[in-house]
């Protein structure tokens, strides 16, 4: 008989219960770090240039600042979280989990846009967003999984980020 942590549904709520938990401590970070502006200092070159370009520029690295916390917050919890999983109750994540799950995020607010839904990672929903990403991407690299049908998975999501992308290039009315 086999322990019922080395199965598919022990991934799958093990990657959704590290998923939320990873989508709330980057939530928690974008809440505990405001957006603020930096300040910039165009000297010695002065002039009309620096009155236009120094707030945009401060607006700008704030704005990437808070970026690199939230991302920071967001892998370190997530790489905590899913090394917690294997640690304490022996569902194992793997590794490429932990570290790939934005990208998965990014393929599905491109793939769902047509269908009417928009990804808005300001409120709760990033808990269920992150959550769902990790366990899409935690089934595509399954090993309980065929890898034909991984392959086949994975070339269907990016066939339909591609065919979105290109639509929206050539066709934006719909």
């Amino acid at each position: 008989m086999t322990d019922w942590r080395s199965g598919l549904v022990a991934r799958v709520v093990g990657a959704a219960v590290v998923g939320a938990l990873t989508g709330g401590a980057a939530l928690l970070a974008g809440r505990l770090m405001p957006v603020a502006r930096v300040a910039v200092d165009c000297r010695p070159a002065g002039g009309v240039a620096c009155g236009i370009a120094r707030p945009i520029a401060g607006v700008l690295l704030g704005a990437l600042l808070w970026l690199l916390v939230v991302v920071v917050a967001a892998f370190a919890a997530g790489g905590l979280f899913g090394w917690l999983a294997g640690r304490l109750v022996g569902v194992r994540l793997g590794v490429v989990v932990p570290l790939v799950w934005p990208v998965m995020l990014w393929a599905l607010a491109i793939a769902l846009r047509p269908v009417g839904v928009r990804m808005y990672l300001t409120g709760v929903g990033v808990v269920g967003y992150v959550a769902l990403a990790y366990v899409l991407t935690t089934v595509l690299t399954a090993p309980q999984i065929r890898p034909v049908t991984r392959a086949v998975a994975t070339g269907l999501i990016v066939v339909a980020v591609v065919a979105v992308l290109i639509g929206q290039r050539y066709m934006p009315g719909l």
